[in-house]
C-alpha cells in the first residue's frame, strides 16, 4: 500500500468521480484509475461499485474513507506544526459561500489579518456548498440556516428577514412595507427549487392561503435584482443579501417577521488547522454552535 494510492482512492472518494479526481490531482485518469485498482487488487477488496460515469463507495470503501479522512486531516496538522516557525501565516483557504454579501467583508479582513493566505472563493445554492464542504472541496462554507450535522462545527455570523425588491420607481418608492395580499395579483419573481428565500416566501404564502402570481423563476439572486431592475416583476430576497442598488427598492414584507442566520462552517476534523483557527481569530468571541 502507498502513500499515491490512498491518495487517489481519497479523491475518487470525495469528488464521486475518477474523471473529476484525475483533474484535482493534474493526473491522466488512466494513471489515477491504475492507482486504485492496484490498492483493490493488493488487498483483494472492492472498494467503488462503478456505476456509468459515477462511482459509489461500497462498505469496505467507506470504512477506508473514514480512515483517509483522518489521515489527510493528520497530515495538514503535521504541515502546519513543521511550518509554525514561520511568522506569516501561509497556506491556502477555500471558501464556499451562498450569500457573497455576507461574505466578502469576513474575507476582506481574513486577508488584510493574513495576507500570505490565498484564498480562493467560489458561489452555489445551499445544498451545493454544503455538499462541498462534507466532500472535501472546499475548507469552510458560509450558508443560511443549515442543518445540524455531527462532522460540522456552526458560527452564527448575523441574522436576516425576508425583503420585497421593486424597480426604484416613485410609486415603490413611497413604500416602505407591503403584505402579500397586496403582492398575489403581480408578476412575481421565484426562485430556483431548494433556494432558502423561496421556502420562506412560499411558507408565508401557505399560512396565509394566498396562491402567488409568479411569472418567472431564476437561479440566483443576482438574476432576481436584475429581473427586477428591467421591470419583469416583484422579486424576494433576504436583507443580509440586497446589497445596494440605485435601480431597486426594498420594502418589508409584512407577516413575515422571521428571521433567519446566516453560519459559517467548518469540519470538525479540520479544527486545528492554522488556516482555520485564523477564521476563528478574525470572529473573535463568536463560538461554535
Amino acid at each position: 500500500m502507498r502513500h499515491k494510492q490512498l491518495r487517489a482512492f481519497h479523491r475518487v472518494a470525495v469528488e464521486g468521480s475518477f474523471t473529476r479526481a484525475a483533474e484535482r490531482l493534474s493526473l491522466t485518469q488512466p494513471a489515477l484509475t491504475v492507482q486504485v485498482r492496484n490498492l483493490e487488487k493488493e488487498y483483494g477488496v472492492r472498494l467503488f461499485d462503478r456505476q456509468g460515469h459515477q462511482v459509489v463507495l461500497t462498505d469496505q470503501g467507506r470504512e477506508l474513507f473514514d480512515l483517509t479522512q483522518q489521515l489527510f486531516a493528520l497530515e495538514d496538522r503535521i504541515r502546519d506544526s513543521l511550518s509554525s516557525n514561520s511568522s506569516e501565516l501561509t497556506g491556502k483557504l477555500l471558501i464556499g459561500v451562498d450569500n457573497p454579501f455576507v461574505a466578502l467583508p469576513l474575507i476582506a479582513e481574513y486577508q488584510h489579518r493574513f495576507p500570505s493566505v490565498e484564498i480562493e472563493l467560489s458561489s452555489g445554492s445551499s445544498q451545493q456548498i454544503w455538499q462541498d464542504l462534507l466532500q472535501e472541496r472546499i475548507d469552510m462554507a458560509l450558508i443560511t440556516e443549515p442543518r445540524d450535522d455531527p462532522r460540522l462545527q456552526r458560527i452564527v455570523l448575523n441574522e436576516t428577514h425576508l425583503l420585497v425588491a421593486a424597480p426604484a420607481t416613485p410609486e415603490w418608492c413611497a413604500q416602505e412595507r407591503i403584505s402579500l395580499h397586496d403582492l398575489k395579483a403581480l408578476p412575481l419573481i421565484s426562485r430556483e427549487a431548494g433556494s432558502n428565500t423561496q421556502r420562506l416566501v412560499d411558507r408565508v404564502a401557505a399560512q396565509l392561503k394566498i396562491r402567488l402570481n409568479y411569472k418567472f423563476t431564476l437561479g440566483s439572486r443576482e438574476l432576481v435584482k436584475e429581473a427586477v431592475a428591467a421591470g419583469l416583476g416583484i422579486g424576494f430576497v433576504m436583507s443580509g443579501e440586497a446589497g445596494v442598488d440605485p435601480r431597486l427598492h426594498f420594502m418589508n414584507l409584512e407577516q413575515a417577521e422571521e428571521t433567519r442566520s446566516d453560519y459559517l462552517l467548518y469540519r470538525v476534523n479540520d479544527r486545528h488547522r492554522k488556516v482555520i483557527t485564523a477564521m476563528l481569530q478574525v470572529l473573535g468571541g463568536r463560538y461554535a454552535v
